[in-house]
């Protein structure tokens, strides 16, 4: 709680000084809330796990495991994140899959770039790694992934047009990548475009 009182009474200096200090975590998606007390020594990998910085709370976490003076209840917190941390890590690979059958693909390729960026040479970095290459190489979920950057980008250029500019250049967009995820959204986008013609 950082102010409480009548709506009319708060001030934007109020906001800002509430707002101080404050992160914002590097991908929401990435990560991990755990909401137990933590002993102190344990906070650190704590915050670290709030704020999706993974690679660095295991870190944290193989030293408290690793220190011989850690109390059994520092090594308990440590390995209760941690399992929070790899059961969070499996869950982001299983919804980059389910992505994939959905064909999906963009979703896909950012949680599996982010998994892969956040722990690098680790094996969870390594196989985000190895399923990028296996999109890459899928001639199917290439023409999927292509599509839907393309669709970002018709959708960005066509931002500020006119509906009557608009509605030709979505319905090329539609004819030219028929059979994608992203014609059936644009097929969608033509749609709602002429109900409210």
């Amino acid at each position: 709680m950082a102010w409480q009182g009548y709506p009319g009474d708060l001030s934007k200096k109020v906001i800002k000084d509430a707002l101080k200090g404050a992160k914002h975590p590097k991908a929401d998606f990435l990560a991990v809330r755990y909401e137990s007390q933590v002993d102190a020594r344990v906070a650190k990998a704590h915050d670290l796990a709030g704020d999706g910085a993974l690679s660095g709370a295991l870190k944290e976490i193989d030293a408290i495991l690793a220190d011989a003076k850690a109390s059994d209840e520092q090594k308990k917190d440590a390995t209760a994140i941690k399992d929070a941390v790899d059961a969070h890590v499996k869950a982001l690979s299983g919804q980059a899959e389910q992505f994939v059958k959905s064909r999906d693909v963009e979703r896909a390729v950012k949680v599996l770039e982010a998994l892969s960026k956040e722990f690098g040479s680790a094996e969870a970095g390594e196989k985000a790694k190895k399923r990028l290459d296996e999109i890459s190489a899928d001639p199917k979920l290439k023409t999927e992934l292509d599509a839907a950057k393309a669709l970002q980008r018709l959708k960005d250029q066509i931002r500020e047009l006119k509906r009557d500019k608009s509605t030709p250049k979505i319905a090329e967009f539609v004819k030219k990548n028929q059979g994608t995820r992203a014609a059936e959204r644009a097929s969608l986008l033509l749609r709602t475009i002429k109900t409210k013609s």
